[in-house]
């Protein structure tokens, strides 16, 4: 006598269909954690390349402010990584509007102070040449001659116009204000980010808030 367990064909089809529900739940289950694990990437490095960004661009605007409180022209120009395209897609994994917010005033405040520096960069480096023109003509011309009395005039002025140049960047640079809210921008990336290097950036801000201090003290 056959054995064989007939299963009724209404079994077979709810089968299947479970089969299939269950099949597409994990799929999209899986599809979504790919989803959140590829967002959670992007929005660590995105954070750690903003991150890093600015605080260099701090560190090189307290060194420009460091040089002109000394009295020294600087030829070097503000560092910078991200466009605003990096930005549209940092603001596509995070929701803490507060933090977009910061570093829109971040870059705001450094974009008028590169303008600046940059011109003032391009006047230093006329200067140098001009004043390299002057020191020849009062070797081989008498100092009131017409051609060196020129050139003192046109060397004094180019050098007032690298130090106004520096003043308008400088004047752009709210150090309390920058210094916050790249502590704050700091702080955010430690906690969603991590790793060594945002402790090494937090290291270096500290240090140039320290170095701008006592630059400050000398002053007085």
């Amino acid at each position: 006598m056959d054995e064989t367990i007939l299963i009724p064909t209404y079994l077979l089809i709810i089968g299947s269909i479970l089969a299939a529900l269950i099949g597409a739940v994990v799929s999209s289950g899986i599809i979504a954690l790919t989803g959140y694990l590829q967002r959670s990437r992007q929005r660590k490095a995105l954070l750690v390349v903003f991150t890093t960004d600015l605080v260099e661009r701090f560190m090189r605007a307290t060194m420009y402010y460091n040089q002109i409180r000394k009295g020294a022209i600087s030829y070097s120009a503000l560092y910078e990584a991200t466009d605003p395209t990096t930005l549209v897609k940092l603001s596509e994994v995070i929701k803490e509007q507060d933090i977009i917010h910061t570093i829109i005033e971040l870059k705001g405040g450094y974009y008028q102070i590169q303008r600046h520096v940059l011109e003032a960069s391009k006047f230093a480096a006329e200067q140098a040449l001009q004043k390299a023109k002057y020191e020849d003509l009062k070797k081989t011309l008498d100092s009131q001659h017409a051609d060196t009395i020129q050139a003192e005039n046109d060397l004094r002025e180019i050098s007032i116009r690298a130090h106004g140049a520096q003043a308008r960047a400088i004047a752009f640079f709210d150090f309390e204000a920058m210094f916050s809210w790249t502590k704050t921008l700091i702080n955010y990336t430690k906690k969603h980010a991590g790793g060594p290097s945002i402790a090494f950036l937090e290291e270096k801000l500290n240090k140039r808030l320290k170095e701008k201090e006592e630059i400050d003290h000398e002053q007085k």
